[in-house]
């Protein structure tokens, strides 16, 4: 690469030894104005990079700026997010205290949960009856009261299906639905005093109802007895008979007891 400044030199070292002037030559003055007009470009580009340093701090104000207006944004948003989550808790509060007002001073909402808690227990009722009837026996558990309100509609005007549930008296339900399947198993248990029995022994009253009753066998060896007691002594015995089977026994509501065997069973006829 030709260099300017060696031409300089060389034009120096011409002049000192007596030789032409160099810098009067064509190439000398183009060489300058080259020389001048990089020189300008240079400080043009050094001027250039000034400004975009300079760009580039404020550019890094601006961000610094808007970070800091972001984080103040995100601040208020936060801000106005625990405004709204309170007014939420108010409002819910409210409705709950205005639900609890209903529940207890409307006379309207008081009788349509007085409803309710009717029409569960009559379920209640209708399904331990069945179950107690169907086992002839004590049920093993009461009625789910959540599965038969999730099978109701619930609709009691400005309370919510939520409100209503939780104000139905379920130590009462369970006490009317257990007062079901204590009446329906003592129906039963009536109904299967009167039932056809086998041979065997008998607590009148607890067994066998009083009454008439006739043996269904029809050999020779059936022996029975009415008892006072059940020791199992001779003493108990109010009566009793071994013969022919086919008899009619009356048991009287006195007695404690009736046993029998080889009669073939027995059917009520009547008191």
């Amino acid at each position: 690469m030709f260099k300017p400044w060696l031409l300089i030199l060389c034009a120096a070292v011409a002049i000192g030894c007596g030789g032409a002037d160099p810098t009067e030559s064509e190439q000398y003055r183009e060489l300058v104005d080259e020389h001048e007009h990089s020189s300008a470009e240079l400080e043009d580009a050094e001027t250039a990079v000034e400004d975009l340093l300079e760009a580039e701090e404020r550019l890094e104000a601006d961000v610094e700026q808007l970070e800091e207006g972001r984080e103040g944004l995100e601040q208020e948003l936060d801000d106005l997010r625990a405004e709204v989550s309170d007014a939420e808790s108010r409002a819910e509060e409210a409705n709950e205290l205005a639900e609890l007002l209903l529940l207890r001073f409307d006379p309207e909402v008081q009788g349509a949960l007085s409803q309710l808690q009717q029409t569960i227990t009559d379920l209640g009722c209708q399904e331990i009856g069945e179950s107690v009837r169907l086992v002839a026996g004590p049920p093993s558990e009461l009625p789910d009261v959540d599965a038969m309100l999730a099978e109701l509609v619930i609709e009691i005007p400005g309370v919510s299906s939520e409100r209503v549930e939780e104000a139905i008296d379920r130590v009462a339900l369970d006490d009317a639905i257990s007062a079901c399947g204590a009446a329906a198993l003592q129906e039963v248990e009536q109904l299967l005093l009167f039932a056809d029995q086998g041979d065997g022994f008998f607590l009148v009253g607890v067994d066998i109802a009083a009454g008439q009753w006739r043996a269904r066998g029809d050999g020779d060896g059936c022996y029975w007895a009415r008892l006072s007691g059940t020791s199992g002594e001779l003493g108990d015995i109010i009566a009793n008979h071994f013969g022919a089977a086919g008899v009619v026994v009356t048991i009287r509501a006195s007695d404690v007891a009736f046993s029998s065997s080889g009669c073939g069973g027995w059917t009520y006829l009547g008191p």
